[in-house]
């Protein structure tokens, strides 16, 4: 954890992330009025240098597919493929549970029907 922790300070510095660009610009509105305010990372990827420019390129971080192999981050948890798995298993048995109340709807109405002709036969 200590580790962790090391490797983030050393990459993020004092830098704040905020989670879209009109945020950060709003935040960084308001900070500077009273002090200087660091570097600002979206979650989208942009980058408000501390000096207040962004701009280009270069301060955009570049799509998560192009990454694909070189990013590091923490591991998933153990049961997450578990969880995946049973939402699939979820997912499917609702898929199922709808098509049988559908299919018994179906056959209350038919049965019904039947009914209603069997007693006009008798009638006549």
């Amino acid at each position: 954890m200590e580790n962790c922790k090391m490797v983030f300070q050393v990459l993020l510095g004092n830098t704040i992330i905020i989670d879209n660009l009109e945020a950060a610009i709003q935040y960084r509105r308001e900070v500077v009025k009273m002090t200087d305010c660091p570097t600002l990372l979206t979650r989208e990827g942009y980058r408000i240098r501390s000096n207040g420019k962004f701009g280009g390129l270069s301060n955009k971080a570049p799509p998560i597919e192009k990454l694909r192999g070189m990013v590091f981050g923490e591991p998933l948890p153990p049961d997450y493929n578990i969880v995946c798995l049973q939402i699939d298993d979820l997912q499917k048995y609702k898929a199922a549970f709808l098509k049988c109340n559908e299919v018994n709807s179906e056959l209350e109405k038919l049965q019904s029907f039947d009914i209603l002709e069997m007693e006009k036969k008798r009638k006549t």
